[in-house]
């Protein structure tokens, strides 16, 4: 009776063994599911972020993608807007130099003429610049600038303005006049230049 005892008694101690043994697995069990399932949130909350970042930088990169296109609608319809204002520029530019030839033409015409003649006496004493400006004040028909004369006679503004100084020098009366802009407008009477030189006989 007494072996019986303790046979039972060992029997329960080896289901208590193996009880406590079940429970500390169990409970080893149950805490890494709470881990696992920590991390598990974690990693969804890292997702979600994550998704967040990324929405974020698409709009941005959309936004950036639409200016840019504006931009380079914007610059093509300069580009455009730029090749018609030089189409203008050109056409006025040959506008101009056929208005400076047929001036050109013109003068030589009159000078051919002899529109100059009463001025003959003076033309000996005249250097080729200063005689070129003379010509062109006694033939314009408005008073000119010194980028006027420049243009017209093909010299540079600085020789133009030794030529003008020349023929006052030479007491040849070339007046002046202050124009819109500031600027001298100059001219010369011929009547006055006639009865200071009259013509040879």
């Amino acid at each position: 009776m007494l072996g019986f005892i303790k046979k039972w008694l060992a029997k329960d101690q080896e289901i208590e063994v193996i009880d406590t043994n079940v429970r500390h697995a169990f409970t080893k069990v149950n805490t890494d599911i709470q881990q696992l399932v920590s991390w598990l949130d974690h990693l969804h909350r890292r997702d979600e972020h994550l998704q967040e970042q990324l929405h974020s930088r698409h709009l941005s990169t959309a936004k950036e993608i639409e200016l840019a296109h504006k931009w380079i609608a914007y610059l093509e319809h300069s580009r455009g807007q730029m090749d018609q204002d030089m189409k203008s520029v050109r056409q006025d530019l040959a506008g101009l130099r056929d208005e400076i030839g047929r001036l050109a033409s013109s003068i030589e015409a009159k000078v051919s003429q002899g529109a100059l003649a009463e001025v003959t006496p003076i033309a000996e004493g005249l250097r080729p610049a200063e005689l070129r400006v003379l010509e062109v004040l006694l033939t314009a028909e408005q008073k000119l600038s010194y980028a006027d004369i420049s243009r017209m006679v093909q010299l540079n503004y600085g020789t133009v303005k030794n030529a003008i100084y020349g023929l006052r020098r030479q007491k040849i009366p070339v007046r002046d006049i202050t124009g819109p802009g500031k600027e001298k407008l100059f001219f010369v009477v011929r009547s006055e230049v006639a009865k200071a030189y009259p013509p040879r006989v």
